[in-house]
């Protein structure tokens, strides 16, 4: 008989105040202060590259493209973010189908108390016009500015055609180098939003048992978790699992996803109420945002205990973490971490479809290869291994430093046992 769902059930004695523990509550933003900054920053590397404006594009491999010029935290895809050297910047947002359209998030998000760092907008399906237009009033004769997730689109192309006088000079390793390294507010949120993914570690060490229903472990993360204002992402996509897979052979279990997408949604509707049982691994994705800044853990639970031969796999893994967090520094790159790592784990090659090692805050899926890393970049660490027909998946994030890294996640970095 299954048990009785809760979706909102706290968890009796939990607390976590390390989640606000800098005094910052998840759904506060960055402060014009920091916009300000930002602004600064990306002016002084015009400069230096000799060019009067930068244009800045969400796309598909990058999201927040326009996020670090504009305040916004909405992952609105094909937003476009134009910022003079002199000059109030300006920016155009399409509709989204998350948000249906973003003018109204940020009414609302403006009322309460939330202010963007770009005023001047322009919404709807017919912007990308008034855009060039806008563009075009800023333009006095032939003019150079840098771009960055531009180069190579129809985007591009279109612009070239409609302003002849304007010449593109991308930027877009330097733009994403200049955005990985957090300034100081920002850092106070990453730490809020990774203290509060630790606490979803230790949720899922006290929730995940024989006989619970998964809406009922990710109901706990949601409810425990939220009351701190952070915002609860995804709540245990697997690795490869897909949304909602059946259990593969060997018990290896993926705990829900909770409304990604209205599709995913849906098909989840049927099987949050599936119930965990004795021999399965489980595997739990769980993202936590604060202040726009992720925290994301992948923990990885056995229930009853671990095999001969999953123990060995999960040594394997504690240890492959271990040695990673030793060379992740300033001046590695992103392909030495993630071949060095594919090598202890036995790979025959790094992952390209989620790499081991990555840049987390900002998440750009092109950042790979040559990318170096410099202090203050926020990154994820997460190997990956399958022993006997299960996926075992640990990791969490870390912050670059002077001379090497700080751990900011504990509990998932260890296959549990529960």
């Amino acid at each position: 008989m299954r048990r009785p769902v809760s979706h909102f059930h706290p968890v009796a004695g939990f607390e976590s105040p390390a989640i606000g523990a800098n005094g910052l509550r998840g759904a506060r933003p960055l402060t014009a202060t920091t916009g300000a900054e930002r602004h600064a920053a990306v002016r002084e590397l015009m400069r230096r590259a000799g060019v009067s404006g930068f244009l800045a594009v969400s796309t598909p491999d990058d999201m927040q493209g326009g996020d670090y010029l504009t305040g916004a935290t909405g992952d609105w895809m094909g937003a476009m973010v134009y910022l003079p050297l002199e000059g109030e910047p300006f920016a155009f947002a399409p509709p989204d189908v998350a948000t249906l359209l973003p003018a109204v998030v940020m009414h609302a998000m403006e009322s309460a108390g939330m202010k963007f760092w770009v005023q001047d907008w322009t919404f709807g399906f017919d912007g990308v016009p008034e855009f060039c237009a806008r563009l075009r009033d800023r333009i006095n004769g032939p003019t150079i500015i840098g771009s960055a997730n531009l180069s190579g689109s129809s985007l591009e192309a279109y612009l070239q055609t409609e302003l002849p006088n304007l010449q593109f000079k991308p930027l877009d390793k330097e733009y994403a180098r200049l955005r990985s390294i957090q300034g100081a507010e920002a850092l106070n949120h990453v730490r809020s939003a990774a203290a509060a993914s630790e606490a979803a570690a230790e949720l899922l060490t006290k929730t995940v048992r024989p006989g619970v229903a998964e809406a009922e472990v990710t109901g706990s993360i949601r409810c425990n978790i939220g009351r701190y204002g952070i915002v609860i992402g995804d709540v245990g996509l697997g690795p490869y699992d897909g949304y909602g897979a059946p259990i593969a052979p060997g018990g290896f279990r993926t705990i829900s996803n909770v409304g990604v997408s209205f599709d995913s949604r849906w098909r989840e509707r049927g099987l949050m109420t599936r119930t965990l049982k004795r021999g399965q691994l489980v595997t739990s994705t769980v993202q936590c945002w604060s202040g726009g800044m992720e925290g994301r853990i992948h923990a990885t639970l056995a229930i009853g205990g671990l095999s001969a031969g999953r123990q060995r796999a999960a040594d394997r893994l504690e240890d492959t973490y271990h040695r990673a967090c030793e060379i992740i520094k300033p001046g590695m790159t992103l392909s030495r971490i993630n071949g060095a790592i594919a090598s202890w784990l036995g790979a025959s090659e790094p992952d390209a479809g989620l790499p081991y090692f990555r840049v987390l805050n900002p998440q750009i899926d092109h950042l790979r290869d040559d990318f170096e890393l410099h202090e203050g970049m926020h990154v994820q660490l997460n190997p990956r291994l399958t022993a006997e027909g299960g996926m075992m998946s640990i990791g969490g994030g870390l912050l670059v430093t002077v001379g090497g890294c700080e751990e900011l996640n504990i509990i998932p970095c260890k296959v549990q046992s529960v």
